[in-house]
């Protein structure tokens, strides 16, 4: 085997410790899961967080991306049909000008 150079001895010490660190974290949460219940209890009465509304809007934007603009166009629309409903009601009825 040939000699290892010392970046790469670092890069396995910091993969062993992250690998450390990760396991400690998961045994100290699984230690502690009725704290985290509480806490759990506590967010979850608070309503959905800035991030999770933020993933939901992207969510949301992927589903439909022009679900937005769709919206516009049939109020568009409406309004449109309105005016023309408006304007053609108007020219069947005699004004007192055309009398």
């Amino acid at each position: 085997m040939d000699k290892l150079s010392p970046l790469a001895w670092l890069a396995i010490a910091a993969i062993i410790v992250i690998t450390v660190a990760v396991n400690l974290l998961m045994v100290s949460l699984l230690r502690s899961r009725e704290k985290m219940d509480e806490v759990g209890r506590h967010l979850r009465s608070r309503g959905p967080s800035r991030t999770v509304r933020a993933i939901q809007s992207m969510r949301e934007i992927a589903r439909d991306p022009f679900k937005e603009d769709r919206k516009q166009l049939d109020e568009l629309s409406k309004m449109v049909a309105r005016i023309q409903k408006t304007s053609s009601s108007d020219e069947a009825e005699p004004g007192p000008q055309e009398k």
